[in-house]
């Protein structure tokens, strides 16, 4: 046992070690204003930053006290270079914008990073940072509604051609960040003549709303009819019918949970009185169960159009924390 925590303590170390390196690494980057050095510094900062925060396999936003230490501790080594990493943010090159806006998802999240984040979300021509910078601020936990309204906005110009790819984008997050305010946009998508993986796209989307996405049942159910009838691909299917499920489940859960509240809410002289019809007594209700946590999602960027598969096809990478570092790439934009 003992030679285990030697470990632990020696593996711990190193890490740190390593956590400070790379910041200093970053810094001489920065210093020589080389796009390639500055993004190669990115990759291997965030490498460390992900080495350091994954000690198990608690969910983002129910952490192991663990978990808890560590993202502290990494926003700390993080500060020195919060300042550089918000310039890059809000810069012209896109990919150093896009790399520096996923290593401030473990920031602190002061005002400074909250309004970089959220202005590359409303301004942004580019989807990859558009969409990293939403993801960082929904792993901050500063989603507001605010962030939120702007995000539907931008889904909201889904039709213009220069916004359609920074639209589905912003979308596509919400098959693991939850964006209830997109349902009328979700429903306005399913009812178009968008292409299939458009539809995808928004499906996975509701699939994700519980209870919200009850609205957007007739119409998912209609899609599934027309993939059926038209021999659509199978993955396309069963991501339908998974969508419809998970609605559906939950909104029973949801109609269950409400009608146990009422039992409980019953006066207790009344809640205690044995049923005319029945020798049993009308007694509360259990608590509700917490519903499941979301996991992470890669949001992959297109440099020409939108490639339907890369967005809709990338839900079955969502369970998958470790797809998000597939959008960090070592070609920086010119």
């Amino acid at each position: 046992m003992k030679w285990l925590i030697a470990l632990y303590c020696l593996t711990l170390s190193v890490f740190a070690q390593n956590m400070t390196g790379e910041v200093q690494l970053l810094k001489g980057a920065l210093a020589s204003k080389n796009a390639e050095t500055i993004n190669q510094a990115l990759l291997e900062l965030n490498g460390a930053v992900n080495k350091y925060e994954f000690i198990d396999s608690s969910p983002w936003d129910h952490p192991s006290p663990d978990k808890q230490r560590r993202r502290l501790e990494i926003k700390g080594f993080l500060k020195p270079i919060e300042g550089d990493l918000v310039k890059l943010v809000v810069g012209d090159n896109a990919t150093l914008a896009s790399n520096s806006s996923v290593i401030l998802g473990f920031s602190s999240g002061e005002a400074q990073v909250y309004d970089a984040l959220k202005d590359n979300v409303e301004k942004s021509t580019n989807n990859s940072v558009a969409a990293s910078s939403l993801y960082s601020l929904y792993q901050l936990g500063l989603a507001d509604e605010s962030v939120r309204g702007a995000a539907v906005q931008r889904i909201s110009d889904y039709q213009k051609e220069s916004d359609r790819a920074v639209a589905f984008s912003l979308l596509n997050l919400g098959a693991v960040w939850p964006i209830p305010e997109a349902i009328p946009v979700i429903i306005d998508i399913l009812k178009s003549n968008q292409p299939v993986g458009a539809k995808i796209v928004a499906s996975n989307a509701a699939s994700k709303l519980g209870p919200v996405g009850a609205p957007a049942l007739p119409f998912l159910e209609a899609f599934l009819n027309d993939l059926e009838k038209q021999n659509g691909d199978f993955r396309d299917i069963n991501t339908l019918n998974r969508a419809i499920s998970s609605i559906a489940v939950q909104v029973a859960a949801d109609r269950n949970n409400k009608t146990k509240s009422e039992i409980q809410t019953v006066p207790p002289k009344l809640a205690t009185q044995v049923d005319s019809t029945s020798d049993s007594l009308i007694l509360p209700s259990e608590k509700p169960s917490e519903s499941v946590p979301a996991q992470q999602v890669s949001t992959a960027s297109t440099a020409k159009g939108i490639s339907w598969w890369a967005i809709g096809g990338g839900f079955a990478l969502v369970m998958a924390a470790a797809a998000w570092l597939i959008r960090f790439t070592k070609k920086s934009s010119k």
